[in-house]
């Protein structure tokens, strides 16, 4: 069986990094590491370009999403979020990039399914309450 370790990396917002101590590991990190068996790592500080594709991403959703679209409620929105999701990943071409999220996925890990770009949009809120518990545990 094949192992691989996942690694997610973050920007270094003060919601993945300990402003006060370096040390430190945050909620997130620890949420990442105990409860999901990854590590964590951020990009190195002052490296902006890492993170110009999702913040050129989120430019578009805003645009494209957010900015023309009306919601009657969350059930709503979360259609509407799931629906727009599928549209980017899987049909909008990029010309800068040269194709479709699901394209350049298949191009650089061919070994991953493509239904990984298919998951449903949550409202994490409602995760706070159903594991407030384990998150103070992790804080402390």
């Amino acid at each position: 069986m094949l192992s691989v370790e996942i690694t997610i990396q973050t920007d270094n917002g003060t919601e993945f990094t300990s402003p006060w101590n370096s040390l430190k590991k945050t909620l997130f990190t620890k949420v990442i590491e105990l409860s999901f068996g990854c590590s964590h790592k951020t990009i190195p500080v002052g490296a902006k370009t890492y993170q110009s594709d999702v913040e050129s991403s989120h430019r578009l959703i805003e645009d494209e999403f957010y900015a023309c679209r009306y919601f009657s409620g969350a059930q709503d929105f979360l259609q509407k979020a799931h629906r727009y999701q599928n549209y980017f990943n899987f049909k909008r071409f990029n010309t800068y990039k040269k194709g479709s999220p699901v394209q350049l996925l298949q191009q650089a890990a061919s070994h991953i399914d493509p239904a990984v770009l298919d998951f449903k949009p949550v409202l994490v809120d409602k995760f706070f309450n159903l594991y407030k518990n384990e998150f103070r545990l992790l804080a402390s």
